[in-house]
């Protein structure tokens, strides 16, 4: 699949393009599709992709950068994006927000980036035990599923999920 934007086109095979029906606010103009395995290095997909973070935010796309940047676990995309006005409570059309990437991505430090941003405590311990995500499970049963031990143990030991 071949996502078109404005600055250009991106093979993506993850993301697809949202109608033109859904309601505004801070969702992203992509959703992904299924996730993926643990990102241990970056792949020339994942290189495209961040590139194409950059992009969007030159274009003041700050939403669907920071989704981009969770989805790869990028710690320095995510961290552009911050710097450049982006806020941490953004969601796709599938309901799936910054925190369900940063965790099935499997990068902790973007976990950490992205909860230490979340001026309106939306994403408390409450969320990653008790909200069911589109696959079925919690985020907490998420990074289990996914071998992200280090994120598990985090959410658990230190961020105070049961």
């Amino acid at each position: 699949v071949t996502v078109t934007l404005q600055a250009g086109s991106i093979q993506a095979p993850i993301l697809s393009p949202v109608s033109a029906d859904v309601p505004e606010g801070r969702r992203s103009s992509f959703h992904r599709r299924s996730a993926g395995p643990s990102i241990s290095s970056q792949t020339s997909d994942e290189f495209n992709l961040a590139k194409e973070v950059q992009m969007q935010l030159a274009e003041g796309n700050y939403e669907d950068a920071m989704l981009l940047s969770c989805y790869i676990g990028d710690y320095g995309c995510v961290k552009d994006c911050f710097d450049q006005g982006a806020t941490a409570s953004c969601w796709d059309l599938a309901h799936k927000t910054t925190v369900f990437f940063a965790v099935t991505s499997g990068s902790l430090p973007v976990l950490r980036a992205v909860l230490e941003h979340d001026v309106h405590k939306e994403f408390g311990a409450w969320y990653f035990d008790e909200r069911i995500c589109p696959e079925g499970g919690t985020l907490v049963m998420l990074a289990l599923w996914y071998g992200n031990h280090d994120i598990y143990e985090f959410l658990v030991y230190e961020y105070g999920c049961e």
